[in-house]
């Protein structure tokens, strides 16, 4: 897992948290930041299925086990990546719509 990307994915949403509380303007940030903490849990999902693959078969470690069925669920929670992908095209890039 690659550690810069999970801290800016974790920096993006603090932005995103923080634009919020000072009741900033929506912008394309909270689609990238979403995106970004979906790829990340997803490179999370990869590592503990190839490196503690025995721990989540064995089910002994609940916190791994746990971790491991979340990452497959917040790409649902966030909105599909394609989704936040458009919203990002269409809000930051100013691409036109299909």
């Amino acid at each position: 897992v690659c550690s810069s990307d999970l801290d800016a994915a974790r920096l993006m949403c603090w932005e995103v948290i923080d634009g919020r509380v000072k009741k900033k303007a929506p912008s394309a940030l909270t689609n990238m930041a979403r995106y970004a903490m979906v790829s990340s849990d997803r490179q999370v999902c990869d590592f503990l299925g190839e490196f503690l693959h025995d721990e989540l078969m064995s089910n002994e470690d609940k916190v791994i086990g746990a971790a491991y069925r979340r990452t497959n669920s917040s790409g649902i929670a966030a909105g599909a990546g394609e989704i936040q992908l458009n919203l990002v095209a269409r809000n930051e890039l100013q691409l036109p719509r299909d």
